[in-house]
């Protein structure tokens, strides 16, 4: 695929420079034309100095420190924002630090995105170290993921890795209410299903949490509070809020039951009390 627009990619690094270099060299090996790289490592730009070692022979890579780790969303949504400024008829590639982008990522991503005038972005299928996935779905009474369509699911992209018309999005494009997870969740449910291109091909393989570490106290209580926050984003009036709240209630210490178990931690349940404390009062 042939195209004339300029193609920018944008991945977030948080402490941890040489997976945030793996992914930068997969880029380089596809069509990318310019790379954006944000440090939200709030390490006083230790990581930053370490990534900018890694990538001095690269000179089609610009690096952004924020003195504050903004999270996902936030961070994200800078990075469009400087796209849609200085490159505002381009496609511009998100993608996770711990993932990379197969051969021909981009090329397969812009003819998706081609293919239809009202597509605003294309979502890859995605490894997840053996486990391929592309849509998920979400339950929005139980708040449960799955990766077939289901009654009562909705279908939304995985943040791991979008591909998107710069031209086509108004900033801010996430929600930044959502830190960390949950973002991508939000969007699906805000996007007319027309909006987003599946694409039936592998071509991003994703390590997974490796910056937030999975089964962590950060992870746990993240989610905890995502799908806390997706409640009230997806309720249509306060009656559907309160339903959606009575049924997390018994659902999400279920969760941290199973977990704890799981990983032989009481981790998942102790950060189920602090996750309610960052969706509500956070």
């Amino acid at each position: 695929m042939v195209t004339t627009k300029e193609v920018l990619a944008v991945l977030i690094n948080y402490r941890d420079a040489k997976r945030s270099f793996d992914c930068i060299e997969s880029l380089q090996n596809n069509r990318v034309d310019k790379i954006i790289v944000w440090d939200n490592s709030e390490d006083g730009g230790d990581s930053l100095s370490a990534l900018e070692a890694y990538i001095s022979g690269f000179r089609n890579i610009k690096t952004v420190y924020s003195e504050k780790n903004l999270g996902f969303a936030a961070a994200i949504n800078r990075l469009l924002a400087l796209c849609k400024e200085k490159h505002p008829n381009s496609y511009v590639l998100i993608i996770n630090n711990d993932a990379v982008l197969l051969k021909d990522g981009t090329n397969i991503l812009i003819s998706a995105l081609e293919q239809n005038n009202d597509h605003v972005l294309a979502v890859p299928m995605i490894n997840h170290g053996g486990l391929v996935t592309g849509a998920s779905y979400y339950n929005k009474w139980f708040a449960l993921i799955s990766p077939h369509q289901k009654k009562g699911y909705f279908r939304y992209p995985s943040g791991c890795c979008l591909l998107i018309k710069i031209e086509k999005i108004s900033i801010p494009f996430f929600d930044e209410e959502f830190f960390m997870y949950g973002e991508d969740c939000e969007l699906g449910w805000r996007l007319p299903s027309q909006a987003v291109a599946y694409v039936d091909n592998v071509l991003v393989n994703h390590e997974g949490s490796a910056s937030s570490g999975l089964g962590s106290r950060f992870y746990e209580e993240r989610l905890v509070a995502a799908h806390l926050i997706l409640a009230r984003k997806i309720a249509r009036n306060n009656a559907e809020y309160a339903l959606f709240l009575m049924f997390r209630l018994l659902v999400l210490p279920m969760r941290a039951c199973i977990r704890s178990f799981r990983f032989c931690s009481l981790v998942p349940f102790y950060a189920l009390f602090s996750g309610f404390k960052i969706a509500w009062f956070d």
